[in-house]
């Protein structure tokens, strides 16, 4: 692991603490490290959905008009 320094407004400082319970999260580098990642599989999943959708949109075109 490498350390990083990050810089925070007081008020969503405050917040990650607040939540720090619901996420189980043992420490705030442990908060930020969760919500990084579920942010990446976000951006991840938004990738592939743009890229699926019309996939399966022509997909199902074609099947519509093959009944």
């Amino acid at each position: 692991m490498e350390k990083t320094a990050i810089r925070f407004e007081s008020e969503l400082k405050a917040e990650i603490q607040n939540m720090m319970g619901e996420a189980n999260a043992t420490s705030m580098a442990d908060f930020v490290r969760q919500a990084t990642e579920f942010y990446i599989a976000y951006l991840r999943q938004k990738k592939s959905i743009d890229f699926l959708a019309p996939l399966l949109a022509q997909t199902i075109k074609n099947e519509v008009e093959s009944v």
